[in-house]
């Protein structure tokens, strides 16, 4: 199967500045990976929903909890991507959070996330939860 799932909502986070609280509207995008998909359709699926949107930068949930295993195949072509849209990375993402399943394949994924995390660097904040711990 080569699907890649997608979800968009956009909610409000009080955020402060300068002592001053405001309320701002933070588009959220969840991108759900499943077992088997393809590179191609991953990559259309993050140009046609994060980098060539208008708008505001998005918080974008990674949400990885249904692979049961590690696309190791996707190492090269991921830190390819994302040193290729680099600079588009840091004006459309505030935020990344990252949802790994709650057993051992989510330690894989881990294992697999640290490991494109050593060829590249994230620029804006990253979270890594486990799907237990995920609130929406």
């Amino acid at each position: 199967m080569d699907r890649v799932g997608i979800q968009n909502e956009n909610t409000n986070k009080r955020i402060e500045q300068n002592g001053d609280e405001r309320s701002v509207t933070i588009p959220i995008v969840t991108i759900t990976l499943y077992d088997n998909m393809k590179f191609e359709i991953y990559e259309k699926c993050v140009m046609d929903k994060i980098i060539n949107v208008g708008g505001p930068p998005s918080h974008v949930i990674w949400d990885l909890s249904n692979l049961t295993s590690a696309p190791m195949k996707y190492i090269i072509p991921q830190v390819r991507l994302m040193k290729r849209l680099k600079s588009k990375i840091w004006d459309r993402i505030v935020k990344s959070t990252i949802i790994v399943n709650d057993s051992n394949g989510g330690n894989a994924i881990r294992r697999f996330l640290d490991l494109i995390f050593t060829f590249y660097k994230p620029q804006r904040p990253i979270e890594i939860i486990k799907k237990c711990e995920y609130k929406d």
